[in-house]
């Protein structure tokens, strides 16, 4: 009961309170150690109770037996005589009373009882009537604010607990969750919010209707408790109303962006099955190893295998869109997103595999490539060295000296050919051992390829060797025939020489052509080792040739016969007859002196 005003006998107006601290000051004016200021520590020995029970029925309490040094004593014994003797409520208890400052509401309450069961034996006293009205009608604006702040704590807590609620943002990730969270709004916004808004509507009008009563009595009026005044009220309801419409846009959003979602998911899954179809048929192709036969089927393969490579690379962006899609559902939080992942992981598997037979493939075609083109240098080589070998199997040494120096200069331009081909010849024998080992759809393998060059190199170097030997053999030999002609010649002319029949006719000219055959035999005796150097050349150029060394000996010796022949001639009887020719001439020198 606090500051709520009456009428005294004097028509003084008085609060409840200071008229109840002015009832007890009168009933317990005059009492030893008892002087009551307020309602809390004046009261706390327990005489204050005893003086006011003795006022009025001094029969069951002995006052002056009572001390202020025994305060428990004295209200055990006053709570137990009010209740048993008077039928006051025993609302205290000496705990809460023996105490520094006991609380003041509670002892005021006490009071009133005591008040009230006085007044009922004094009924006739007026202003205890007016006071008995009074604390009835402050008890019922008591209750009034009880209820006021009961309904407003209720109400304060469903909108704080509703606040909370609507702030929440830990929403479902499934479209149909938050579609159900929209579908539990709307109920809220048309079954659990209107009675709510009703009742704080009451709660107004019962705020504003205890204001009035209180104002009648020319009372103060009734402030609530902190935080709950029609304003922290209106206020509340005010971040009510922005929650709700916090939680729609919310909602609704989230549903769209659930939505979103969902469309993109689906467009990633038709995406999805598009990629890996692809990527499985393109896995088909690239492990197919048809490259064909031959450079230039290999080398077709080759370009294919650019454009197919080119196409996949250029495949990677669509891969990556896939990527970025399933990326952009994980970031978002999507519901089915491991579904995705899985799907995700197989095409990049499938990509990566994709990638890998593509590196494979181009491997094998390089390996390809590598072996077709070593077996296609290798046969070009072994048909060049058929030809050359067919060429120095040639038995034609020539006819004649020209003939021969013809061959010769092409025997010449076949070696330096050959010579030329020789680093060909040595990268094409150098294959790799993995190439050797190869089988392609030849049906002659590398190997056995190289096998064949290598003994054609064998015989092509052998005949190179041979047959220049013969071709300057045989250029040897028809230099000796044409020394044998020139020789024969010569000799032919030297014995026409020796036939001559000029003796001279006087001394001089007889001595002068003595002295001449001498040069002349000493000319023909000379050319004798010339002679020699052709019969030996000629003996070497028929081994080497076809001819026997006995018609080599043969031909041999009848050159040496004519010059045996011409070298007596003009030793013996041509130096003999130009002697006897010279003997006349001086006896008939002599004579005619």
């Amino acid at each position: 009961i606090q500051d709520i005003t009456f009428e005294t006998e004097d028509d003084e107006k008085k609060s409840a309170k200071e008229a109840l601290m002015l009832w007890t000051k009168r009933r317990t004016k005059g009492y030893r150690n008892v002087k009551v200021t307020n309602f809390t520590s004046s009261w706390r020995d327990g005489l204050a109770f005893a003086s006011l029970i003795h006022k009025h029925r001094p029969d069951l309490i002995d006052f002056d037996s009572m001390g202020r040094d025994t305060p428990v004593e004295n209200l055990e014994m006053v709570f137990d005589v009010a209740e048993e003797k008077l039928g006051i409520p025993k609302l205290l208890d000496v705990e809460d009373v023996n105490v520094e400052f006991p609380d003041e509401k509670s002892v005021m309450t006490y009071v009133a009882n005591y008040y009230h069961t006085f007044a009922k034996m004094k009924t006739g006293d007026v202003s205890s009537k007016r006071i008995v009205k009074m604390i009835s009608f402050l008890q019922e604006c008591e209750a009034t604010q009880h209820e006021y702040n009961r309904l407003a704590s209720s109400l304060l807590e469903w909108i704080h607990q509703t606040i909370d609620t609507l702030g929440n943002r830990n929403l479902p990730n499934m479209l149909t969750g938050v579609q159900s969270l929209l579908a539990d709004f709307a109920r809220y916004r048309t079954e659990e919010k209107p009675p709510k808004y009703t009742e704080k509507g009451n709660l107004e009008v019962l705020f504003y209707n205890l204001n009035a009563k209180l104002r009648s009595q020319s009372q103060p009026g009734f402030v609530p408790e902190d935080g709950k005044l029609i304003g922290d009220i209106a206020e509340c309801w005010t971040l009510l109303e922005q929650a709700e419409h916090a939680r729609e846009v919310a909602l609704r959003e989230e549903i769209m962006r659930l939505e979103r979602l969902e469309r993109m998911a689906e467009k990633f899954d038709k995406k999805a099955g598009m990629r890996a179809n692809w990527l499985i048929e393109n896995h088909k192709l690239v492990s197919q190893d048809n490259f064909g036969i031959g450079i230039a089927a290999v080398e077709a393969a080759k370009k294919k295998h650019e454009a197919i490579q080119t196409d996949i690379k250029a495949y990677e962006s669509r891969v990556k869109t896939v990527v970025d899609m399933a990326n952009t559902l994980e970031n978002e939080q999507y519901w089915g997103i491991d579904r995705v992942k899985g799907d995700l992981d197989k095409i990049l598997e499938l990509w990566e595999v994709l990638l890998h037979a593509l590196v494979g493939r181009r491997q094998r075609l390089e390996l390809a490539y590598a072996y077709t083109k070593a077996l296609q240098d290798v046969n070009d080589l072994v048909e060049y060295l058929r030809d050359l070998k067919v060429q120095l199997q040639s038995t034609d040494y020539g006819r004649h000296l020209g003939d021969v120096d013809i061959l010769l200069q092409k025997q010449t331009l076949l070696e330096s050919e050959y010579t030329a081909t020789q680093p060909r010849i040595v990268i094409a024998l150098d294959v790799p051992d993995n190439l050797l080992e190869m089988k392609g759809e030849e049906e002659v393998p590398l190997s056995a390829s190289c096998d064949t060059l290598r003994a054609l190199v064998i015989q092509v170097d052998e005949l190179l060797k041979g047959r220049r030997v013969k071709l300057e053999a045989s250029q040897h030999l028809h230099k000796f025939y044409e020394d044998v002609d020139n020789e024969d010649e010569w000799i032919g002319e030297k014995m026409k020489i020796l036939s001559a029949a000029q003796l001279g006719t006087d001394l001089p000219t007889a001595a002068s052509l003595l002295k001449h055959h001498e040069l002349f035999d000493m000319e023909v005796n000379s050319h004798s080792d010339i002679v020699q150097q052709v019969c030996d050349l000629g003996r070497g150029s028929f081994k080497v040739i076809t001819l026997t060394v006995t018609t080599c000996n043969r031909e041999c010796n009848s050159y040496k016969n004519i010059m045996r022949n011409l070298y007596n001639s003009a030793n013996r009887d041509r130096c003999d007859y130009l002697k006897l020719s010279l003997s006349k001439l001086i006896s008939a020198t002599q004579m005619r002196y």
